[in-house]
């Protein structure tokens, strides 16, 4: 259980670095460290979901990070960090839409839990999402938004 100085766990840190082989190591050897919340108050899979990729290649290794940290500790998928956001909060917040979907419809979790879960604000999930549109919105989207 080696942290960082900042409190990141090796798991953190290769999450950080986009590190699929490591990070399934870790989770492998010891899965614990999958609820395990640095200085910042974030767990692993939410270092996994506000992960901002250039690419589309990278963005779908963050999805796959995140889906063996589910296939590992799906309870995860629930923790909050210091402010009270999910991973969901994240992956919206961080235009990770792949991400976001495998959140939802991961098997043992109900996604009413994740969309309804209100931050500090009140805000939940989608308010995050209707807050802080992403460039590819369609023009019906945005008239509705205008309204």
């Amino acid at each position: 259980k080696k942290v960082h100085n900042l409190g990141n766990s090796p798991l953190h840190l290769a999450i950080q670095y986009g590190n699929l082989k490591v990070v399934k190591k870790l989770v492998e050897d010891n899965s614990d460290m999958c609820f395990q919340l640095n200085e910042e108050g974030m767990a692993a899979i939410h270092i996994a979901a506000q992960m901002v990729y250039v690419d589309r290649a990278s963005s779908l290794r963050s999805a796959e990070i995140a889906s063996c940290l589910l296939g590992s500790t799906p309870d995860c998928i629930q923790l909050l960090s210091k402010d009270k956001k999910n991973a969901l909060n994240f992956a919206i917040q961080s235009h990770q839409y792949i991400l976001a979907l495998r959140c939802l419809l991961w098997n043992d979790v109900e996604a009413s839990i994740l969309i309804n879960q209100s931050v500090n604000r009140g805000d939940t999930p989608l308010h995050t999402y209707f807050r802080r549109p992403p460039p590819f919105r369609t023009s019906k989207e945005k008239a509705m938004r205008a309204q």
